[in-house]
């Protein structure tokens, strides 16, 4: 493996001793595949958080409608938790996977 194959340029050409041309293969370093990992969890936790503050603000300037906005305030609760979750497991899921190549 060549020492400039962690690079992050896309389709990276390097020039070889003698002229020779390789194509190296672009991946993510150990550390930046960690702070990605991270970033996805908390980015997802914030959009939930963002979801549910847009979602609550339209649904107040709805009139009450009693069962049925109580019913609208559940399943926002629960999409908001879906996006938590998913956001949680991907973040897992890609800090296991950056120690591996």
């Amino acid at each position: 493996m060549l020492p400039f194959s962690r690079i992050l340029v896309p389709n990276a050409r390097v020039e070889g001793h003698g002229g020779a041309v390789y194509d190296v293969a672009v991946s993510m370093s150990r550390g930046s595949r960690g702070v990605a990992a991270v970033a996805v969890g908390v980015g997802c936790w914030l959009l939930a958080g963002v979801f549910v503050r847009v979602s609550l603000d339209w649904s107040d300037s709805q009139p009450y409608a009693g069962g049925v906005t109580e019913a609208r305030y559940i399943l926002f609760a629960c999409i908001a938790v879906a996006i938590a979750a998913f956001g949680t497991i991907a973040g897992v899921v890609l800090w296991r996977r950056r120690g591996r190549r």
